[in-house]
């Protein structure tokens, strides 16, 4: 019988940057000029990829709220706060991600992070030596399957990229592991067809379920 697992922080997700504009009021024949509202971004990730094969590649994402990058110590149990995706085998020209053959998380397990800011620019760093239990999950992100593995254990280092939606990425270093429970184990990241990158950006909740299923694909492209 299939049982829900509680996501409160993965029914949110990222997608459009919004940036408002003001203007500033004039006297007599002035006019008003337009003052942009700071960017204050409030939600990030990290995006560590492999390309899979021709046609295929993985990701694994972790996701918070910006004001937990510079805490230090989080864990994933904080759901209303933390969240993590792993897609297996996506297609390089999917739309979303829930159109990968295995989708899996974490739900449980302690990391570290570091963040001078989470302006596009700012120094991020990501640690995590041991491996946390995934679980298989639907594509709503709710429905367990069973158990898919382990990983989420790795590192990045890097800084955020241009948060505007088609900017390239500033991409990082670091990686991640998973190993699944077919006995095959995966590396994404700074490796031989992959790549890691950050991101910060200032999202309704509504744009942050959004941007949480939007392929972030820089690996396998000519």
């Amino acid at each position: 019988m299939k049982r829900s697992i509680s996501l409160a922080l993965l029914a949110s997700t990222l997608a459009a940057l919004a940036v408002g504009v003001s203007a500033c009021s004039g006297s007599g024949d002035d006019v008003a000029s337009p003052t942009p509202t700071p960017f204050n971004p409030d939600f990030c990730l990290i995006d560590w990829q492999v390309q899979m094969d021709a046609d295929h590649y993985n990701d694994y994402r972790l996701f918070m709220l910006a004001a937990r990058w510079s805490a230090g110590s989080n864990n994933y149990s904080d759901l209303q706060n933390v969240g993590n995706i792993f897609a297996y085998g996506i297609p390089n020209t999917a739309t979303n991600l829930n159109q990968a053959a295995i989708l899996g998380l974490s739900t449980s397990g302690d990391f570290t992070t570091t963040a001078t800011g989470v302006e596009q620019g700012n120094n991020v760093t990501f640690n995590d030596s041991t491996p946390q239990a995934i679980t298989q999950v639907g594509t709503d992100l709710q429905t367990k399957i069973g158990h898919l593995g382990s990983g989420g254990d790795g590192d990045f280092t890097g800084t955020w990229s241009n948060p505007s939606p088609g900017a390239t990425p500033t991409l990082g270093t670091g990686t991640v592991h998973v190993a699944m429970v077919d006995g095959s184990s995966l590396t994404l990241g700074s490796v031989t067809n992959g790549a890691v990158l950050g991101l910060c950006r200032k999202l309704s909740v509504a744009e942050r379920r959004e941007l949480m299923f939007t392929p972030m694909r820089v690996v396998g492209k000519k």
